[in-house]
């Protein structure tokens, strides 16, 4: 049921007439007006008869966002650099994005100067909790949910739970995935409950590919992985792989992309845009920037904007 999508539009349209649409989609007087805030819910007849009402309006039904992994389990492949710039990229493209921290080492979290008071623990473990609670604006059309170390129990917790429990991601989404185009989740370094739980989550998969961080073992893994949630999961699409730290004049890079492209091509898809080394994302680390912000000019911005394209 769309409730939430409903209410939201009308609040965002603070000229429309709320007792004229209570008149025209035959609501009893007051009901709407309470269900805007938050003191009782709307029968289902009632909110299909508002979204026939509101769609001339603007209003869409559609539930069209992509909801994106990055993972990978080997640490320092570009993970969380991957997330926060592509995240940026698309945000300067006008689209709407919320970055979500699933990782308990926190590491993008750092990149979030005024965190609100819950985290994304605290979401997973009551999916009904307000967005403004739990959202923090980062910049322009970017949004942040940040994490803390408790999501280690929450692994825990999910990976005792089965099914059930690693569906609690996805069910965290209901209420504000409409809010956004693209949903970029930065997944622990480890194939837990947490990472399946995001991934049974998404529309698409990212995984950032680092040639000295580079493990055959573990895309193996990976693979087999995705197979598996990819037969739960009739939502997932691509699996992409995304070379990062690139460095063009090394000539163990060049070998290593073409070793990556000939071994894998048959199992991922593999992005054209290429990441390539770039001092800026040194910096931008200690200064806690995206590097849009810390290095305009540098060659990792115009690697990140090549790739939003890409996937828009």
């Amino acid at each position: 049921m769309n409730t939430e999508k409903v209410i939201h539009f009308i609040k965002q349209n603070k000229l429309l007439n709320v007792s004229e649409l209570e008149r025209q989609a035959k609501i009893p007087t007051n009901s709407l007006r309470k269900a805007l805030s938050g003191t009782q819910g709307l029968k289902q007849q009632h909110v299909e008869e508002l979204e026939r009402l509101l769609t001339p309006l603007g209003y869409k039904n559609s539930t069209d966002v992509n909801i994106i992994s990055v993972l990978n389990n080997k640490a320092n492949s570009g993970k969380t650099t991957t997330t926060l710039n592509l995240g940026k990229a698309l945000a300067m493209k006008g689209k709407k994005v919320l970055l979500i921290d699933a990782d308990p080492q926190a590491a993008l979290s750092e990149y979030a100067k005024n965190k609100v008071d819950v985290d994304f623990y605290h979401l997973i473990q009551h999916p009904s909790t307000e967005k403004d609670k739990i959202i923090t604006p980062i910049g322009e059309h970017l949004d942040m949910i940040t994490s803390s170390i408790q999501l280690d129990i929450a692994n825990i917790q999910y990976g005792m739970g089965g099914l059930s429990g690693i569906y609690q991601i996805r069910n965290a989404f209901t209420h504000f995935s409409f809010l956004y185009d693209y949903i970029l989740i930065d997944c622990p370094s480890s194939f837990n409950a947490i990472s399946i739980s995001a991934v049974l989550a998404s529309t698409d998969l990212i995984i950032p590919v680092h040639p000295e961080s580079y493990n055959t073992q573990g895309l193996s893994t990976m693979t087999k992985m995705i197979t598996s949630v990819r037969d739960i999961n009739t939502s997932l699409g691509n699996s992409h792989i995304l070379f990062t730290g690139i460095k063009s004049s090394n000539s163990s890079h060049k070998s290593f992309l073409k070793h990556i492209n000939d071994r894998l091509k048959s199992d991922f898809n593999i992005f054209d845009t290429i990441i390539h080394h770039t001092i800026g994302f040194e910096g931008t680390v200690t200064s806690k920037q995206n590097i849009f912000d810390y290095a305009p000019t540098s060659r990792g911005c115009k690697d990140f904007e090549q790739l939003a394209s890409e996937i828009l």
